[in-house]
């Protein structure tokens, strides 16, 4: 019932407040430290600090104690003796504070995560995020507060729910009066503001050569880099070929996909589109009898292998692993963690995140961001580098991400089977977890990279690269305001209204499309995945157009290039274009004068190392008239062969 009234709450939600996921784990544990604090303390353990509660809060503690220690109390009698407890924290008397101004208990545990042993004060970096599960604190509350039918054995909606939670935010969360949320609002407002203009420690250093990135402890070398991610898709095929043989559904990168950026219906991807709909069964049927995944009695009756199925589960994860790996690096330059593990394939209480165009794939993101950003793309394309987005269309569109999700609804139950078919990032029957994502990043760079970053120093070495070797072009942002100049509106009109040609995607204009795909191309070329050789830094670019070395290294290149296709001529072609106009014309005029007598050469002198030392040949006759036909700049003949002459080019 509590999920339905926050249902109805759609605009409050969105705007203002949402409940975190279940499966965040600092939210609780946070809270579940504040109260033990609180309750070691009134059971007498010995601690340099109180809270300092009020007669009604220790009253509501007492009650607390009271049901725990009863065995014979059911879970709903203690959740709501507990939230009687969290509802007097929060809504505390403010005239406690004129004579103590130290009187309110939240009040004094911030002060406490404020302070540090030594004295000093907390980062306020640091200090921040707590004040965030302060206030979460206070909302949770205050909505259960709502809605909670604290005399009854269940909850149900009622029709006056809306009042409810209107009186209660009027009377702690509304602005203004000496409330706990408001001191924590505004706490948490003075904290951020300190924490977003203080001056940021150096925590990159960059070779002045610009070979490796160091954080930390951890270095990062380019030439390293790009030989791990080339030894990640070897890995990738590898584990493909074991599990599959050759059993490769696609030949090639399809030049068109089908895919309507449109549809919104629930449950539709490209992967709902001809051909891959026709085949998302082959997969699964090919498993299933090449791996003995099931036997049908006398009877007609199916029985599974579970533990061959959980067993195949596993070995399908060490083929998806590289493509995470991958997908998480080259797509966007600073993608985040919890971004990337809420990556959906299909439509399903939201949008999905992977998108074919023509034979281009890219993934969307913009659902972790709290506010929007004034005037910018609400989502931003990530688009995959050809060699990745053929194998990913070749696991989700040739159906082994189908069989998986079958037999992990075989073997972990129904809910497997809809979180294999909605998200990205799944192991074990459930989805991957930040922290478990987390740590599998730390192993797979230092495997890869022989360097351990993880999700941070990843983001901040990927933007430190990109700073590095990409060169700003500011011509599609120029060219976004001077279209909508010409149209008579804002660039955020024109994005939402004119020319989406991309689809249902908001602002996602196609001016963006084309300056994301620019990027893209940069930095796929600077990891080594092409389409160009990787670049340059800026720098040593910037310092060889100074001091000049760019027009000699310019210089030296085309001497290198014209000496390798030179020596490619006299060493193939060459030998062959001489050795065929040398025949034919022999064959020639020994039709027209055939009864007349010519000197003759030897092919084997002609072609020694004198003259031709690439050139090796067994010793042929040919009449010399022919040969005088043709190579005039090299011999002479005064009614004999002479050895030729040595001449400058």
């Amino acid at each position: 019932s509590i999920a339905r009234s926050l249902t109805r709450l759609g605009i409050v939600r969105d705007n203002h407040w949402r409940p975190v996921s279940g499966d965040n784990v600092d939210y609780p544990n946070f809270m579940i430290q504040l109260m033990r604090n609180i309750v070691r303390i009134r059971l007498g353990f010995p601690l340099d600090f109180s809270f300092t509660l009020s007669p009604l809060q220790t009253k509501c503690l007492e009650d607390l104690l009271t049901v725990l220690r009863d065995d014979a109390s059911t879970p709903r009698k203690r959740m709501i003796a507990y939230h009687e407890l969290a509802w007097s924290l929060v809504d505390t008397d403010p005239t406690q504070c004129i004579t103590d101004r130290w009187a309110n208990p939240i009040q004094r545990a911030v002060w406490l995560r404020a302070s540090r042993v030594d004295g000093n004060f907390s980062d306020p970096g640091s200090l921040t995020p707590d004040l965030a599960k302060f206030k979460y604190l206070c909302n949770a509350t205050s909505l259960l507060e709502a809605l909670l039918d604290k005399d009854k054995d269940t909850n149900s909606v009622h029709t006056d729910d809306h009042e409810c939670v209107a009186r209660i935010h009027h009377r702690v969360l509304r602005l203004g009066p000496p409330t706990t949320f408001n001191f924590i609002y505004e706490m948490q407002q003075y904290a951020s503001s300190l924490a977003l203009n203080q001056m940021k420690e150096p925590n990159v250093y960059v070779d002045p050569e610009v070979r490796s990135i160091t954080i930390g402890t951890q270095t990062m070398r380019m030439e390293k880099l790009r030989e791990g991610i080339q030894d990640i898709l070897k890995e990738f095929k590898f584990h493909y070929a074991t599990l599959m043989g050759d059993n490769v559904v696609l030949t090639g990168m399809p030049d068109k996909v089908k895919d309507d950026h449109t549809n919104t219906m629930r449950g539709y991807s490209f992967l709902s589109e001809s051909p891959f709909h026709g085949k998302r069964h082959s997969t699964f049927c090919y498993l299933v009898e090449y791996y003995t995944l099931a036997v049908v009695d006398g009877e007609g009756r199916i029985a599974w292998n579970i533990p061959g199925i959980k067993e195949l589960l596993g070995r399908t994860l060490r083929v998806w692993e590289p493509l995470y790996h991958l997908l998480y690096i080259t797509t966007h330059i600073s993608c985040r963690g919890t971004q990337f593990i809420d990556h959906q394939v299909c439509n399903v209480d939201r949008n999905r995140n992977l998108f074919m165009g023509g034979n281009e794939m890219f993934l969307l993101t913009g659902y972790s961001k709290k506010t929007g950003i004034t005037d910018r793309d609400s989502c931003t394309p990530g688009f995959v580098p050809k060699d990745v987005a053929f194998w990913v269309l070749e696991l989700l569109g040739g159906g082994l991400r189908n069989a998986k999700a079958i037999l992990a609804g075989i073997a972990y139950g129904k809910e497997a089977e809809h979180l294999y078919k909605t998200y990205l990032c799944v192991s074990e029957g459930q989805r991957i977890t930040a922290a478990q994502f987390l740590e599998n990043l730390h192993q797979w760079n230092q495997e890869y990279f022989d360097c351990r970053w993880g999700l941070r120093d990843f983001r901040q070495g990927a933007i430190t690269m990109g700073r590095k070797f990409i060169t700003p072009d500011d011509s599609y942002d120029a060219a976004d305001g001077i279209l909508a100049e010409s149209a008579d509106h804002s660039t955020a009109v024109d994005h939402s209204h004119y020319a989406v040609v991309q689809g249902g995607m908001p602002r996602l204009s196609n001016n963006s499309m084309c300056k994301h795909r620019w990027l893209g191309d940069q930095w796929h070329s600077l990891l080594g995945l092409g389409p160009f050789p990787p670049p340059e830094p800026i720098r040593i670019t910037r310092k060889n157009a100074v001091n000049g070395t760019t027009f000699w290294t310019m210089s030296a290149e085309l001497m290198k290039t014209v000496q390798t296709h030179l020596d490619s001529f006299f060493a193939k072609e060459f030998k062959e274009t001489l050795k065929d106009s040398i025949s034919a014309r022999f064959v020639s005029r020994r039709e027209r004068k055939s009864g007349q007598q010519q000197p003759s050469i030897c092919w084997g002198s002609l072609t020694s190392s004198k003259w031709f030392p690439r050139i090796r040949k067994p010793a042929v006759k040919l009449p010399a008239a022919s040969f005088i036909c043709w190579m005039p700049v090299f011999v002479r003949v005064h009614g004999r062969l002479d050895v030729p002459e040595q001449r400058s080019a």
